[in-house]
């Protein structure tokens, strides 16, 4: 029994270490944690890593928070790692042009480029864009907004944690 113990806690310990060491980059916005993880992942793959570390894809649900966040990809070069966008924790995956956040709360500040969100040349009959990237157009503005694009691509991600210690 002891050595049932001690092993599941060594694996608990090797899963925490593999998923906390992904990111490369932090800031602290309002007493929550965002980090930059390393892995370019579906969205689907972010969402589920951001949780297994017990936080969540970035919910940028006030203005306050999206430009803190935008201030620290561009104080930090963060755009020279990615200049395809960053997935955050917004998506119309339930029903078309109905986004939500990964947390359930209302979207009530939204900060789309342009035209989007479009759910632009659907690649196949049951797939749109779904998911939403914080992004930047053209990739030589400091500018950062959303825009929704296909889930099954692969992209960085910032996930949130909630009144981390550290941040309050």
């Amino acid at each position: 029994m002891s050595f049932i113990i001690k092993l599941n806690l060594l694996l608990l310990i090797q899963v925490c270490s593999v998923i906390f060491a992904q990111y490369q980059a932090s800031t602290c916005i309002g007493g929550d944690k965002f980090a930059l993880m390393n892995d370019k992942v579906t969205w689907n793959d972010a969402s589920d890593i951001c949780l297994q570390s017990s936080g969540q894809l970035a919910v940028l649900n006030t203005e306050e928070i999206s430009n803190e966040l935008v201030a620290f990809i561009n104080d930090n070069s963060l755009s020279e790692l990615n200049s395809r966008g960053f997935w955050i924790g917004l998506h119309d995956r339930h029903l078309e042009d109905s986004f939500e956040w990964v947390d359930g709360s209302a979207v009530t500040f939204t900060n789309w480029y342009g035209n989007m969100p479009d759910n632009a040349r659907k690649k196949d009959q049951c797939h749109g864009q779904d998911c939403v990237q914080l992004w930047k157009k053209p990739p030589t503005t400091p500018l950062w907004q959303w825009d929704d694009d296909y889930c099954f691509k692969r992209k960085l991600f910032f996930c949130q944690y909630k009144n981390t210690p550290e941040c309050v």
